[in-house]
């Protein structure tokens, strides 16, 4: 995938983004989708084909901890005939996104995978490391939040909370420090 680039998002790309945004990841407004984009322009990017937007990643600022920044949301077209999906475009924004972060100063990495296998392999792969689950309603309410000591014992754990508090999901909590650029 040679030539998949990675780059911070341009106004050019704004339609297919949020179009592969509200498929894959956010259902948003587009106000809301800009105003992410002009609040951290250098913390959006896109994976792009020539001029196909093939892949979205962005995040911004811990609320809680400002030394951290959240992935918030990262996508590969995952349209079986153009062959995008499990191809390293996902790691590669990920590593780009990594850099981004650390340049802007931020001391860790931080996110919430989706209640998926594949997804907490790949952010395993990519090197950030499990330490924490959240149970959560179908609203988005927290109904428990329980440290970890690693993936492993976190997958057991999950079993008990959901057998114990019948959630909507219940998603790992990764992190990863960033070093100096």
């Amino acid at each position: 995938m040679d030539r998949i680039s990675v780059r911070p998002i341009a106004p050019g790309d704004y339609d297919q983004a949020y179009a592969l945004q509200q498929e894959y990841l956010d259902e948003e407004p587009r106000t809301k989708f800009i105003a992410r984009i002009e609040t951290q322009p250098k913390l959006y990017l896109v994976a792009s084909d020539g001029c196909t937007v093939v892949g979205v990643c962005y995040g911004g600022p811990s609320a809680q901890v400002p030394s951290t920044c959240h992935v918030q949301g990262i996508a590969v077209n995952l349209d079986q005939n153009l062959k995008y999906a499990r191809r390293g475009i996902g790691s590669k924004m990920l590593s780009v996104f990594r850099t981004m972060a650390t340049r802007l100063g931020y001391q860790e990495l931080g996110l919430g995978a989706a209640e998926d296998e594949k997804v907490e392999k790949f952010y395993l792969k990519n090197g950030l490391m499990a330490f924490e689950l959240v149970a959560k309603q179908a609203n988005g309410v927290e109904i428990a939040r329980v440290p970890i000591l690693d993936y492993e014992s976190g997958v057991i754990l999950r079993e008990d909370l959901h057998r114990r508090y019948q959630p909507h999901e219940v998603i790992f909590i990764f992190r990863q420090p960033l070093g100096s650029d």
